[in-house]
């Protein structure tokens, strides 16, 4: 699959169905971040797949590097990723630095803030992508919106990964990050359903 940026839903849409991306079933229970301390000590291996996952932050906390690390993991095996750019400001050079595989990771920056949720929930629902990404969104999600984001997540078994500042929530969304930056960037579960809520690292 050859690198795409996408800017509106109808060209997205005739991408999703002449580009070959059809859905693939995926086999492993979760996606790592190949950040050891993260996969090990908060998320019990990685991203889980079939599930909305919150990283919860303020700009320039990690939130963004993270989130580059589990599409690199991704793309790294062969797979498709897809990232839902809301506020058009992905630099792709920095996620190669990060070891993603451009050629296989799909970027979708939608035209107006409107189509920002319906362009992702066509990403999740395609089935093509084991990681789907959407940053820049600047508001919480609405019930309906969350909900069919999160039947269709659930539906590809797609790890999708939603990047929120703090006063944005999205309640369909069983594990929630908290990312601060102090003198290293550190990460608190602040909801989960493994039992881990509470628990930090520093990476």
């Amino acid at each position: 699959m050859s690198k795409a940026v996408i800017q509106d839903l109808e060209s997205l849409r005739a991408w999703l169905s002449t580009s070959g991306a059809a859905a693939r079933p995926q086999i492993e229970a979760t996606v790592a971040s190949g950040l050891g301390v993260l996969d090990a000590d908060l998320l019990e291996g990685g991203f889980p797949r079939g599930q909305i996952s919150v990283l919860s932050g303020l700009p320039g906390t990690g939130r963004m590097s993270v989130a580059g690390h589990v599409v690199a993991t991704e793309t790294q095996k062969g797979r498709a990723a897809a990232w839902i750019d809301a506020e058009h400001s992905l630099y792709p050079p920095g996620l190669a630095r990060l070891g993603v595989e451009l050629a296989r990771l799909l970027i979708v920056r939608p035209a107006g803030a409107e189509h920002v949720v319906k362009a992702t929930e066509l990403v999740v629902d395609a089935g093509a992508f084991g990681v789907v990404v959407l940053s820049g969104l600047s508001r919480s999600l609405q019930s309906a919106e969350a909900r069919r984001l999160h039947l269709a997540t659930r539906s590809a078994r797609v790890a999708t990964l939603v990047l929120l500042e703090p006063e944005f929530a999205l309640s369909s969304a069983r594990l929630v990050l908290g990312f601060r930056r102090e003198a290293r960037v550190e990460v608190e579960v602040l909801r989960a359903s493994n039992g881990r809520s509470g628990r930090r690292v520093a990476l």
